[in-house]
């Protein structure tokens, strides 16, 4: 997906920034984060691309069963 939209590394660096920012925020300090926490974050942070840079709604997320980048 990133290849074929010819999406900007500035552009991933800056979603990821700001989706690691809102999880850091609405994270309780005394929990811990787990490995299916991380693969949420993940598919924050690809839903975001997904809905930020690229301008057609082609792609989505799923769990099918693990998380994938579905073109529609």
């Amino acid at each position: 997906m990133i290849g074929d939209e010819k999406i900007h590394q500035w552009d991933l660096l800056d979603i990821a920034t700001e989706v690691a920012e809102e999880w850091t925020n609405d994270w309780d300090e005394d929990q811990g984060f787990g490995s299916s926490d991380m693969t949420y974050m993940i598919k924050d942070f690809i839903d975001n691309v997904i809905h930020q840079v690229t301008a057609l709604n082609i792609y989505k997320t799923e769990f099918n069963p693990s998380l994938q980048i579905v073109k529609l």
